[in-house]
């Protein structure tokens, strides 16, 4: 997927120019490295969705006594009818969450390498508010090593996404891993485009305001009024 391979030469363009070790390196970048926003566009050209996508480090203290991960991960908001046509049964959106987990380890030459580790169970976190699994969806994988895919249950992932959006411009991600039943909970800064050598993010509101534009392409009679602040 091109925002994995994205998310892996971001990374890799960090460490080169970082005049540190490889884990110091890491220590420096550790948080939110970027996040973006982006309709997603049908064939005819019509919007049928808006996707936020990020890429974090964290460290994992519950199953590898703090050794890092990459977190890489997109959420979207889909029309139902994009996906299953026109029903009355199910809500008008849908909402769904891909994420990438890998383990960070030094290779023998020095350099960092990246291991797939699939989460089983992977949840949407607000600042009060936890958005579970859709009862009409299981968890699961793709083609993509190390990856699971959620649907989410809608309301609480859509009041998530909003606040997000509207004012605190941070959710996070939580999942187990080796199919454990304790979470490891990821903060993810929306308003993070960049971050320099020396850890400092670069923030913008570009991506909260990209996101509402995309929902107001979206539906002309969204349930709540957006503005980025």
């Amino acid at each position: 997927m091109k925002w994995i391979s994205l998310a892996g030469a971001l990374l890799a363009a960090c460490l080169a120019v970082v005049p540190a070790k490889a884990r110091d390196a890491l220590d420096i970048l550790n948080g939110t490295l970027k996040a973006a926003a982006q309709p997603m566009v049908m064939e005819d050209g019509r919007t049928g969705g808006c996707t936020y996508w990020f890429v974090a480090l964290t460290r994992d203290h519950i199953y590898r006594s703090g050794q890092y991960l990459r977190v890489t991960g997109y959420l979207n908001l889909i029309k139902t009818r994009v996906l299953v046509g026109e029903t009355d049964i199910l809500p008008p959106f849908v909402s769904t969450l891909f994420l990438t987990v890998e383990e960070a380890s030094n290779g023998e030459d020095g350099d960092i390498r990246f291991t797939p580790s699939a989460p089983s169970k992977a949840y949407l976190v607000g600042t009060d508010t936890e958005s579970h699994t859709d009862s009409r969806g299981e968890p699961t994988g793709t083609e993509t090593p190390g990856t699971v895919k959620m649907l989410l249950d809608t309301d609480p992932a859509l009041k998530i996404l909003m606040e997000a959006t509207s004012s605190s411009h941070a959710i996070s991600v939580a999942f187990n891993q080796f199919y454990g039943d304790r979470m490891i909970t990821v903060p993810i800064e929306l308003d993070v485009t960049d971050v320099k050598p020396n850890g400092e993010r670069v923030r913008s509101k570009d991506t909260a305001i990209d996101f509402q534009l995309c929902l107001a392409d979206l539906s002309n009679d969204f349930p709540v009024p957006l503005k980025a602040k």
